[in-house]
């Protein structure tokens, strides 16, 4: 039977000078590179998902093209937010952070014309 030995200060000292704080620092830029770059693919193959989640948001103040841009930064918030170890799909990330951002910009645009009305009538 063979025995495992631990390994000295002289087998780790190679290693460690592999990596420089240079070399850490390229390492973490490529990771940001990579997260952005899966960002980027989420909204890309799921904007077509945002527009119809944006096209069943009834509202009669707001125009659909104001509801498909806030339904578009409902799904930028949702790549941030989306946390896949939880063990939920995107979409249904997404869905959610796609409605509130809708209600809360109807919301706005709403009370923005209660008193553009009450402006107008006094």
């Amino acid at each position: 039977m063979e025995h495992h030995r631990l390994p000295d200060e002289k087998d780790i000292e190679p290693f460690m000078r592999r990596w420089t704080t240079q070399d850490l620092s390229g390492h973490e830029r490529t990771l940001q590179e990579k997260i952005l770059e899966a960002r980027s693919l989420l909204v890309l193959t799921n904007t077509r998902f945002a527009v119809d989640q944006a096209k069943r948001f009834k509202s009669d103040h707001v125009p659909l093209a104001h509801r498909i841009s806030d339904a578009n930064l409902g799904l930028l918030q949702a790549t941030r937010r989306f946390q896949p170890h939880r063990g939920r799909r995107f979409k249904t990330a997404a869905q959610w952070s796609i409605f509130s951002e809708l209600k809360k910009s109807c919301n706005q645009k709403e009370q923005t014309m209660y008193s553009l009305d009450t402006v107008s009538q006094s």
